[in-house]
């Protein structure tokens, strides 16, 4: 069985190791784990378009563009645009998370499974992900 490979779009180490323990929570001890994250957009759009990707996990405060937005309006912009692209790179769910509430309809809007607004509680997370790895995990 090919193991569970899962984006994670952060710039914080903590941050994407507690992630990758919700996955494994999720997706049960047994599933092996291929972990591939950046904190920069570009690597992420480039990593979803070469490689097989079952789950995305972008937490969007901390992500940099190649851009720095002036405006909110912008910074939501470039969450929904590369939203869009790794959800049509990779085909599979894309979780996002942060701290502005703004990003939460335009997250989903862009493609996004949901959209957690820290701080968040662990165990609705794990049960999205359950949701999502359902088909993939079985």
């Amino acid at each position: 069985m090919n193991p569970l490979t899962i984006l994670i779009g952060d710039s914080d180490d903590v941050i994407t190791e507690f992630l990758t323990h919700l996955v494994q929570c999720a997706a049960g001890t047994e599933c092996e784990l291929e972990v591939w994250s950046s904190m920069y957009a570009d690597e992420l759009r480039a990593i979803a378009e070469v490689q097989r990707i079952d789950l995305s996990l972008l937490f969007l405060n901390n992500i940099l563009h190649d851009t720095l937005p002036a405006t909110t309006d912008q910074r939501v912009k470039q969450a929904q645009t590369l939203i869009s692209k790794i959800k049509h790179a990779t085909g599979s769910p894309v979780i996002t998370l942060g701290a502005m509430p703004v990003y939460a309809g335009n997250a989903e809007a862009a493609g996004a499974e949901c959209y957690f607004r820290i701080p968040f509680k662990a165990d609705a997370l794990v049960e999205v992900l359950e949701s999502c790895l359902s088909e993939t995990v079985a």
